[in-house]
């Protein structure tokens, strides 16, 4: 019982909170996170998944520069 008042409490407020015409403007925020980066600042050296290229041509990834030059592209343009 207690939970169906809950649900009902939630209808309620979700169908009155859509009732009124928003007053102010919508704000766009894109959220850019990371998990696990452990401190791993230089990068490790081309990645293997880059078998078809010959060793002399394959280029370093990761670290920190990759990650903020990455980070970077996708704020770009972008007010928040």
């Amino acid at each position: 019982m207690r939970h169906a008042l809950a649900l009902l409490g939630a209808v309620v407020l979700l169908l009155a909170s859509g009732c009124q015409a928003p007053s102010a403007p919508v704000t766009v925020v894109r959220v850019i996170a990371l998990n696990d980066f452990h401190g791993h600042l230089e990068s490790p050296g081309p990645f293997a998944a880059s078998f078809g290229v010959p060793p002399a041509g394959r280029r370093a990834s990761g670290g920190a520069d990759y990650l903020a030059g990455h980070i970077a592209r996708l704020r770009a343009g972008q007010a928040h």
